[in-house]
């Protein structure tokens, strides 16, 4: 009996009273509900397979990415709601276990992250809300759990190399959803989404919770696309890509985010820039697309808008030029939130309130002036930051956000295939760009975020190795 065929009798062994305490767990958890019990006795043995499957078959991350988009789809237990993303990262972390690959942080991002949940943990002590700081802390467990997952199934080259098509695409189809969404509103057989009065159709979700999420997305997703538009390697393939970055330009759009379109904008010019510096001639493959290619095709569709929709167009550009209106309504609101919350972070600028408790101190009146509903409103991801757990929240969790970008575009200076620089380059500047959506709408807790950032860095280091050629 091969050793790769199944996992070993003693691991089962171990594995045995592992699912006996996990039962034993939900039942503790979730004392008055018979049927959770009930379904956690019923699902106890597929749970069994799917680890074993996990732990011999490197099939994670094509789980984890796509699922991680499903916002709309979740399990709730125990005031937790839990994510199909999640279950997959859980049991993949559990396969993983048994095969004695022991999370040790072994980077920078690695002990940063540790550091940020030490940090959050600590807040709990002192929390405003005990149990909302317990509930997000712990998704924090997992969307760093799955960074590690992603990084330990990721972790050869031709693993990586497979799965870089999978996540184009995967990101094209998500983004989609979107463009879908639209067509069923103008068809008639949707209702339009929210905020219709921005956009006739509403701003569509996609797969996410909020339009925000998915420009933020397609932004991320536009921006790593552009190596492929002007690279010779995928000359044959050009009409296709071409077709598909500029369907998905069309659904960051009609999303109505200028976070993202402003992520978009800098996120081309800082891609630029950094080509000029370490590769030149992707410098001039990138000017080349914008002027010759994507350029007169953006020209030709704004010819079409104002000939055949102009209030149309014209929603779009009042929209993008009240990026700088502090009156405009949502940019008055999220300046009034910016001054409460940080009039909150004076009173305890060392400590902070505690991780996930924004919500929970601002239903107090004495806290909460002008009575707004503070969960629904876009939030500084910083400022959440220095509000949960103080200064030192705020220092691990900008450490994190910045090396993790930071080691994917050093990693981009070391290897030597012109293609994989530019490439890496687009994906550092990609997750940059959503950090800085984030300091308008914090995503930075949301689990596609973690997906893409340990698939990204994975990709970093395994392609930083690849020679010329290769």
């Amino acid at each position: 009996m091969s050793s790769r065929a199944i996992i070993s009798s003693l691991k089962w062994h171990l594995f045995a009273p592992m699912v006996a305490i996990g039962i034993a767990l939900v039942v503790a958890l979730v004392p008055t509900d018979a049927q959770w019990v009930s379904l956690a006795l019923m699902a106890s043995p597929v749970l069994v397979v799917a680890i074993w499957f996990l732990a011999q078959y490197p099939i994670a991350p094509y789980l984890i990415f796509p699922l991680s988009t499903f916002e709309l789809i979740y399990l709730p237990v125990a005031g937790v709601n839990i994510r199909p993303h999640q279950i997959v990262a859980l049991l993949a972390i559990v396969a993983l276990l048994l095969k004695k690959k022991i999370p040790v942080p072994k980077s920078r991002v690695g002990w940063s992250c540790i550091a940020y949940l030490f940090v959050n943990g600590l807040s709990i002590l002192y929390s405003y809300s005990r149990s909302d700081s317990i509930r997000l802390w712990l998704m924090f467990v997992v969307q760093v759990g799955t960074l590690y997952v992603l990084m330990q199934h990721l972790d050869k080259f031709n693993r990586v190399q497979k799965f870089i098509p999978f996540f184009l695409l995967s990101g094209f189809m998500i983004t989609m959803v979107g463009f879908l969404q639209t067509l069923l509103v103008v068809g008639g057989i949707l209702p339009p989404y929210r905020d219709n009065q921005m956009i006739p159709t509403g701003r569509p979700p996609g797969t996410f919770v909020e339009a925000a999420w998915l420009a933020a997305f397609s932004m991320f997703f536009l921006l790593i696309y552009i190596p492929l538009l002007y690279s010779r390697r995928f000359a044959r393939y050009r009409p296709f890509l071409l077709t598909a970055w500029l369907l998905m330009f069309v659904v960051n759009l009609i999303c109505m985010t200028r976070a993202a379109w402003l992520g978009l904008l800098v996120g081309i010019l800082l891609q630029g820039a950094l080509l000029l510096l370490l590769r030149p001639r992707g410098a001039r493959g990138l000017l080349n697309l914008m002027a010759f290619r994507l350029g007169p095709i953006l020209v030709l569709l704004s010819l079409l808008f104002i000939l055949f929709m102009p209030d149309l167009l014209g929603r779009f550009i009042n929209r993008f030029l009240d990026i700088g209106n502090t009156s405009e309504s949502a940019s008055s609101l999220r300046i009034d939130d910016f001054n409460d919350i940080m009039r909150l972070i004076h009173r305890r600028p060392w400590t902070g309130y505690g991780i996930g408790t924004l919500q929970a101190v601002m239903s107090d009146p004495m806290n909460n002036p002008r009575y707004r509903n503070f969960a629904a409103v876009g939030l500084n991801v910083y400022l959440t930051m220095w509000f949960d757990a103080g200064i030192l929240g705020l220092v691990t969790g900008f450490i994190v956000t910045i090396l993790i970008p930071g080691e994917i575009l050093h990693n981009a200076t070391l290897t030597s295939d012109p293609f994989y620089r530019d490439f890496l380059i687009a994906l550092g500047v990609g997750i940059l760009a959503l950090v800085l959506t984030f300091q308008f709408s914090n995503g930075f807790p949301r689990g596609w975020y973690w997906a893409i950032a340990g698939i990204s860095l994975s990709l970093s280091r395994l392609l930083s190795r690849s020679r010329s050629g290769v």
